[in-house]
């Protein structure tokens, strides 16, 4: 009858999932009744969510601030058994089959409904910018990671992207730099580097990679593909070369022209080739011995080949340079570790291929937008450091900096001590734009100490100066401008970020130490 008491009132809250299991609380603790209140699952969970299938999601452990919830999660079945063990990194179903284990959002693992992974990948939703569309100039949607639409959701890693579907088979695999979600037609449209195609929900290309632009022309359910053509004037160059109807079938008569993809074989060739001119070129080279960090470090370095033994760790590592291929660093990498070899190819920036000691091509992250890849940047330091280390040894310049630094130390204390006094200040604010200028002077009303700093819309910048007799010693200043213009880097992490240090004598330039993307590098005058 309508108001009769089904289930007895002992417990203080009950959540309903989508089986005849009830989670329940009792005394502080969670379980499992069936609507009979018999208990299933005993009451030991600080907290629990409804199954889901077969599966919930428990919960033990001190409250986490941001979720409310007991900070250790794990997966059980009907038995209660462990099926995912209890760790700080949070569950989610993503589907009734898929599940994810994250902390943040980068260090991500997929597993199907029986608590198996679906294989061994730390993913991301990392390192991953929205393109900017060719036409309107507008960035695209942001990515939603981890949500299905239609049945299909992006997963990333390292800056390349692919799809899973709600069984948790990997559909798409991760090799593109920027997907949109899956249409209801079963299509997505993907980017590789700055070209564009369209792959159906079985991961094949049905409009293959090659094309600037690619619109939709909802009125008439069609899809138009753009290709640029350098013979017209730069207004026009984006020229129409036919129309797809959503089931990706082609439609116009318009002859398709052959995409122009990155050829990664042709690339490796010419790296090969210097490769070997270099190994046969080193053996008449002379080169220059370094050593750093308590002789732990030795660097031998001619022009084109730097060699770095690391024998605290017992690493060897080979660098080959060649600007024409790489005029950021190494084009190659060969790194030794025992027994275990690795080999690194790069192109202007980008790491485009790793042979891991197995000779197996690992998963790279070549996307124009990822990061710098870590060998590359210890290659761009190593050099450095040695290059660094012939400078200063050649001119004393350790010393030079010491007596310098030591004097803008005296400085900063004596005003903040209050021993130098605040001279001529300025201080002007208009929208985005801020600027701050300071002088601090002496008892004899000599300037000790210069700032000056700004920030716009384009980043920020503080220059100081540091005074002693009436002498600039040391000028540092520290930009961080975007660059607006068309010249866009082959990698994005060559950043228009960089600060100077700039030491004088008598009021003449000494030396310049410069840190631009992560290196610092030293000029003599």
């Amino acid at each position: 009858m309508k108001g009769d008491t089904i289930m007895n009132f002992k417990y203080s809250d009950l959540k309903a999932g989508n089986t005849n299991i009830l989670a329940a609380e009792a005394n502080e603790k969670w379980g499992y009744i069936n609507i009979d209140s018999d208990t299933l699952i005993d009451f030991k969970f600080d907290e629990a969510d409804p199954f889901r299938g077969a599966l919930a999601i428990v919960y033990n452990g001190p409250t986490d601030r941001y979720t409310s919830k007991p900070t250790n999660s794990a997966l059980i079945n009907f038995e209660g058994d462990i099926i995912l063990p209890f760790e700080t990194r949070k569950l989610k179903f993503l589907s009734a089959n898929l599940l994810m284990r994250y902390k943040y959002n980068y260090n991500i693992n997929l597993y199907k409904k029986d608590g198996a992974p679906i294989d061994s990948i730390y993913y991301d939703s990392q390192q991953f910018n929205s393109p900017e569309d060719p036409i309107t100039g507008y960035l695209e949607d942001e990515i939603e990671f981890y949500k299905f639409t239609n049945g299909f959701a992006i997963i990333g890693h390292k800056g390349r992207m692919g799809m899973v579907n709600e069984k948790g088979d990997i559909v798409i695999p991760l090799k593109y730099h920027h997907l949109e979600p899956m249409n209801e037609y079963g299509y997505t449209k993907v980017q590789y580097l700055d070209k564009y195609g369209i792959v159906d929900s079985k991961g094949n290309e049905i409009v293959p990679i090659g094309y600037e632009h690619i619109g939709y022309d909802d009125e008439n359910d069609l899809f138009f593909l753009q290709k640029e053509d350098d013979s017209r004037d730069y207004g026009d160059r984006l020229v129409n070369e036919g129309y797809w109807n959503y089931e990706g079938e082609l439609l116009s008569n318009s002859p398709l022209k052959s995409p122009k993809v990155y050829d990664l074989k042709e690339q490796i060739g010419k790296i090969r080739q210097a490769y070997s001119s270099i190994e046969s070129e080193a053996k008449q080279s002379n080169f220059s011995t370094f050593k750093l960090e308590n002789g732990n470090i030795e660097i031998k370095k001619s022009y084109n080949k730097i060699i770095v033994n690391d024998t605290a760790k017992g690493i060897q590592y080979e660098y080959f340079y060649n600007s024409s291929l790489n005029k950021y660093g190494p084009f190659f990498i060969f790194k030794v570790e025992g027994k275990k070899e690795n080999r690194y190819y790069y192109h202007h920036g980008r790491i485009i291929r790793w042979l891991d000691k197995d000779k197996e091509n690992r998963l790279i992250s070549d996307a124009i937008y990822s990061p710098e890849h870590d060998e590359h940047l210890r290659a761009r330091r190593f050099k450095a450091k040695a290059e660094n280390k012939e400078l200063t040894d050649k001119y004393g310049l350790d010393t030079v900096r010491n007596k310098i630094d030591s004097l803008c130390t005296f400085i900063n204390e004596n005003i903040a001590k209050g021993i130098y006094k605040k001279g001529d200040t300025k201080s002007r604010s208009m929208g985005e734009y801020q600027r701050l200028e300071e002088v601090y002077i002496d008892s004899l009303q000599n300037v000790m100490y210069k700032l000056d700093a700004g920030s716009d819309e384009g980043g920020s910048a503080k220059e100081e100066e540091f005074y002693f007799k009436g002498e600039l010693i040391r000028k540092y200043t520290d930009k961080n401008y975007f660059d607006n213009s068309d010249n866009v880097p082959d990698a994005q992490w060559v950043s228009g970020q960089y600060a100077v240090t700039k030491y004088y004598n008598n009021g003449s330039l000494i030396f310049t130490e410069k840190t631009e993307n992560g290196v610092m590098t030293i000029n003599k005058n």
